[in-house]
C-alpha cells in the first residue's frame, strides 16, 4: 500500500483494511464491521490537516467510531502523529578570546533529544553588558584559546592542532596545549 505521496498514518490505516482501491478523492474498502461488505462500502479520505475521513456507505452506515473499533484503533488514531518539538540542551559554551583575553565571542554547543550536536555563535552586546548578540557580523575570526597558544608559543612548547574546541579541551587537562 506504500505510495510516496501518501502520509505514512494513512498508508498504515489502508494496510489494516481489506479489498482497498484507489478512488478518485481517495480509497475505497471493505468496511471492518462487516463480514458481507464484498462490495467496498467504507470510503477514505485524507481531510485538513492530513485527518483520515472514513464513511460507511452500507445500511445505515457504521460509525467512526465503530469503525475504529472494529480495527483496533481509537479515533485519535485518524490524526496525524504530532511532530515532536526539537529540544535543545546546553552541553558547552566555547569562549574565543584574543590576544589579551578580552571574549570576542563564545561558540555553544547543544543536543537535542535525539543526540544530533548542532552549534550557535553569539558576542557581547556592546550596549547592554550582560547580554548576548547571536550572530558575528564582522567579529575577527581567531583561533580557539589564543591568549595560550601565544604563551605556548613564547615558551617554546608544542602546541597541537586538534579539530574541535572539545578535544582542545580535553588536551588542556592533560596539561597540554
Amino acid at each position: 500500500m506504500s505510495n510516496v505521496s501518501v502520509p505514512i498514518h494513512v498508508d498504515r490505516f489502508l494496510a489494516k483494511l481489506n479489498g482497498v482501491r484507489s478512488t478518485s478523492n481517495g480509497w475505497e474498502a471493505r468496511c471492518p464491521c462487516r463480514n458481507d461488505d464484498e462490495n467496498p462500502s467504507l470510503s477514505v479520505g485524507v481531510g485538513n490537516e492530513e485527518k483520515i475521513l472514513v464513511t460507511c456507505h452500507r445500511g445505515q452506515g457504521c460509525s467512526v467510531d465503530q469503525v475504529c473499533q472494529a480495527m483496533g484503533l481509537k479515533v485519535v488514531d485518524l490524526y496525524p502523529p504530532k511532530k515532536e518539538e526539537r529540544k535543545l540542551s546546553l552541553v558547552a559554551t566555547y569562549d574565543y578570546r584574543d590576544e589579551k583575553g578580552q571574549l570576542l565571542f563564545q561558540k555553544q554547543r547543544f543536543v537535542d533529544q535525539w543526540g544530533k550536536k548542532t552549534f550557535r555563535q553569539r558576542r557581547p552586546d556592546p550596549v547592554n553588558k550582560g547580554k548576548y548578540i547571536f550572530s558575528l557580523d564582522d567579529t575577527p575570526k581567531i583561533l580557539y584559546r589564543l591568549p595560550d597558544v601565544l604563551h605556548a608559543k613564547s615558551l617554546g612548547e608544542v602546541i597541537w592542532l586538534v579539530e574541535g574546541e572539545k578535544d582542545a579541551d580535553n588536551l588542556v587537562k592533560l596539561g597540554l596545549c
